[in-house]
């Protein structure tokens, strides 16, 4: 009796060891969780890999090579919906995409909301900055992978503490981005649960987007800690009840387990290989702001690079308004005044009731540098999108009725050869001949 109960004993000591050194991943599609058929499989690295750049939208950057068949079924099973090659323009928008890796959870029922159902688990998960740099790259992937059908709005969170990421969306081109506004100080700091809820304020304010998002809010809580440990879950289970559940909303959420002191690293790329997107940024860069550059130059390497390209705004046309009712109208309305200049307060119209504000675009002057000396460009127009050409117009205006008038001064010097009446007396001074002896 003895000898069972010890055997009972160590099996579910070794049962909960084993499951303490997985992840947990719950995911969601339009509104409905991803229920396996049986008991919650689990499935490596590399395999999670695949299926979330599936669920994502980003396979183009993963390759297949080294899956097995056991994995293509687990794609077939928990990719999400996958996107049409052909879509109509008149649909409505796809499914916004949602991933969130959360760092030391011990108990997931803390965190996930209630009724949540598992979907698959992860074998020996990676480090907690091994995720933070794989969901970075994710994040990375799809700025380039919009960037090569649309222009990108984007929010990236790069300085805080216990959380990166950020929110990729398309750009409106009759409204400014919203991602891009002018954000609070505190996306800076360590006050994760008020930077939680700005994302969800601005994730609402998009449309079509994607957030990706690795969270070290646990990171050295337990529940010895209540209050601080209360407070984390609590806000971390309201953040996910705004995903989890969601109609339009492609979401999953992986749960990491604590690490242990005797963790030991299984490898230093445990998601496998897959394309770099700092690479492909870097390079569509290089083509968006030196098209002309030599085949030599373009396949040397150059240091990685995640600055946003700088993206032409498209023409405008029609009859564009001199006044704005706001600064906002008066940005969206001319592409920021075609970047040639900044929207400000002109007037304020007396004969108005309401007294309404007239914005309009102050062009400025673009001054460009190159082998020959500086350019200087003069902008303007209701905004700014017309170059000043009146001094090179004055200055060939001038010359060319300078040259004409030369020209013509000139033939009529030459016809006028030959036409002038001799005078008189020009044989006066002439004596006659005299008669010979």
């Amino acid at each position: 009796m003895l000898l069972r109960a010890g055997l009972i004993l160590t099996g579910l000591v070794l049962q909960a060891c084993a499951l303490s050194n997985k992840a947990y991943v719950y995911s969601c599609s339009n509104g409905q969780y991803t229920a396996p058929k049986g008991e919650a499989a689990s499935i490596s690295t590399t395999t999670t890999r695949l299926l979330l750049a599936q669920r994502l939208g980003l396979s183009q950057y993963h390759n297949l090579e080294d899956a097995t068949e056991a994995s293509v079924q687990i794609l077939n099973s928990f990719g999400g919906m996958q996107e049409p090659i052909f879509l109509d323009e008149n649909r409505e928008r796809r499914t916004e995409k949602f991933l969130a890796i959360i760092e030391n959870v011990d108990q997931p029922a803390d965190i996930m909301p209630e009724k949540s159902i598992l979907t698959f688990m992860i074998d020996n998960p990676p480090s907690a900055s091994q995720n933070r740099r794989f969901a970075i790259d994710l994040l990375l992937q799809d700025q380039h992978r919009r960037l090569k059908d649309t222009s990108l709005c984007t929010l990236e969170i790069a300085e805080a503490k216990m959380l990166r990421g950020g929110i990729n969306s398309e750009r409106n081109r009759r409204e400014p981005c919203a991602l891009e506004a002018t954000h609070p100080e505190f996306l800076k700091g360590d006050n994760t649960i008020e930077q939680l809820r700005y994302l969800i304020s601005m994730g609402a304010a998009v449309q079509d987007s994607t957030t990706i998002l690795h969270i070290s809010l646990l990171e050295g809580l337990t529940k010895r800690n209540k209050t601080q440990y209360s407070e984390a879950t609590g806000s971390l289970k309201s953040f996910l009840r705004n995903f989890l559940g969601h109609p339009k909303k492609d979401s999953t959420i992986i749960l990491m387990p604590p690490q242990t002191q005797n963790y030991k690293r299984t490898s230093a790329s445990p998601y496998g290989t897959y394309s770099s997107p700092s690479h492909l940024l870097d390079q569509h860069r290089r083509q968006v702001e030196t098209p002309l550059t030599s085949p030599d130059a373009s396949t040397k390497d150059s240091p990685a690079s995640t600055t946003k390209p700088h993206q032409a705004p498209p023409p405008l046309r029609g009859v564009i308004p001199v006044c704005h009712t706001s600064a906002n109208d008066c940005v969206a309305s001319t592409n920021n005044c075609s970047g040639h200049g900044a929207p400000y307060k002109r007037f304020i119209d007396p004969t108005s009731k309401e007294s309404r504000d007239c914005y309009a675009c102050n062009c400025t002057t673009t001054v460009e540098t190159n082998k020959l000396g500086k350019k200087t460009t003069q902008w303007g127009g209701p905004a700014c999108q017309k170059k000043d050409v009146s001094v090179p117009f004055w200055l060939l205006s001038g010359f060319s009725i300078l040259l004409l008038a030369l020209v013509t001064w000139s033939i009529g010097l030459l016809f006028s050869i030959g036409e002038e009446v001799l005078p008189s007396v020009i044989g006066a001074g002439v004596g006659g001949s005299r008669p010979q002896k």
